[in-house]
């Protein structure tokens, strides 16, 4: 596998880092690779912004700026890596250089520092995730107290769609990244059915509205079987968790009191066709605070 790890120095990027340190022994056990990158931002006139001294030169001490302010992190890593500069802008850098490399997996924080801040929280994790061809791990910092661990909550978002399996099957190819001990459920949120009774004879609402819980039940059938077949090929043991509501609220109510990790796909369909450019997306990383990892459209 090769993880590439969009940096800025900030409280969400240096997570990403203890993230993987977290799994440092199964990063070398299976000789993983890890590159770390900083994009820097363009300067367009040095001049004008006050920037006397070479660009190059200036590129480089804020690569340096930012391995610095991750120096704790990264020495306890536990794990090899390397790391790259490049000048541009994140938003198109990144899923570009993870897409060239050929990278299996993008970590970043979710937000960036005060200097460059919005970085990874809005547009520019919205373009990555809009442009990666590989999974996109987001991580949040929560408080100095949070701990990450092997062992993980995990719970994967499903509607029917391809995605469910998607994530089912990265996950099993990968389960020592994910940790041994890790718990995995497979989400449905369906939003909740209203009792027919207006322009229905009462004997026919009556029978239609006794139908309901078995239908609801064939939904729930439908959506989670794909998943649930896959995680069953990796020998992954997966238990159904049906949720009612309005989809943005019911996930990130869920994930907020019980998971540590959520599973989605970049397009879903139906009620998950804007999850990562509609609300909902951005309630998960913004408001849950939760580790996000999202699986991408494919061509």
């Amino acid at each position: 596998m090769k993880i590439l790890v969009p940096v800025d120095g900030g409280l969400d990027s240096r997570k990403a880092i203890e993230f993987l340190s977290a799994r440092a022994q199964w990063l070398c056990d299976t000789q993983t690779k890890v590159e770390l990158l900083y994009v820097a931002k363009p300067v367009e006139d040095p001049v004008e912004q006050g920037n006397f001294y070479s660009t190059d030169a200036s590129y480089e001490a804020e690569h340096q700026m930012t391995l610095a302010r991750m120096k704790a992190e990264l020495e306890a890593a536990g794990f090899p890596f390397t790391h790259k500069l490049i000048v541009g802008h994140p938003a198109k850098i990144v899923p570009e250089y993870a897409k060239v490399g050929s990278f299996d997996l993008i970590v970043m924080g979710a937000r960036g520092l005060s200097m460059v801040k919005n970085l990874y929280m809005g547009s520019v994790s919205l373009a990555v995730v809009a442009q990666a061809t590989c999974p996109i791990l987001l991580c949040r910092y929560e408080s100095e107290e949070q701990e990450i661990s092997c062992s993980m909550r995990i719970g994967v978002a499903v509607d029917g769609s391809a995605f469910g399996p998607k994530s089912a099957e990265f996950i099993g190819e990968n389960k020592g990244f994910f940790g041994d001990k890790s718990t995995f459920e497979v989400l449905h949120v369906a939003e909740a059915d209203k009792p027919m009774s207006l322009g229905v004879e009462p004997t026919e609402a009556l029978k239609m509205n006794k139908k309901m819980p078995k239908m609801q039940a064939m939904k729930l059938e439908v959506a989670t079987a794909p998943t649930l077949e896959v995680f069953n090929e990796f020998g992954v043991e997966a238990k159904v968790v049906s949720l009612e509501g309005p989809l943005q609220k019911a996930l990130v109510d869920y994930a907020n009191e019980h998971l540590d990790l959520v599973v989605m796909g970049s397009h879903g369909k139906g009620a998950l066709r804007s999850l990562v450019f509609g609300s909902c997306t951005r309630a998960m990383v913004a408001d849950s605070r939760k580790t996000v990892l999202i699986i991408p459209k494919k061509d």
